[in-house]
């Protein structure tokens, strides 16, 4: 399993040039899933990724994770991370 994150003051995906789904302020997450990857492999990226501490504290250290700012997620499958 394959993971690209990016921290987003907002992001949005499209299909047919409609609006599929969007964010504010949280992680784009590109997810690439692999034939050996099991549910524990899953379930430990998944509390990896929300405790990310990727977001700045008041004295702007990155010091607080999505889960701490109730941000958003967005995730994207991507198969080609895998290749």
């Amino acid at each position: 399993m394959k993971l690209v994150i990016q921290r987003v003051n907002k992001s949005s995906v499209e299909i047919n040039n409609k609006i599929k789904s969007e964010i504010k302020k949280g992680l784009l997450v590109f997810i690439g899933i692999g034939l050996d990857d099991d549910k524990q492999d899953v379930e430990w990226l998944v509390n990896k990724v929300l405790n990310l501490r990727v977001f700045n504290d008041s004295e702007g250290v990155m010091n607080k994770s999505l889960l701490d700012i109730n941000g958003e997620l967005i995730l994207i499958s991507q198969f080609t991370l895998l290749a």
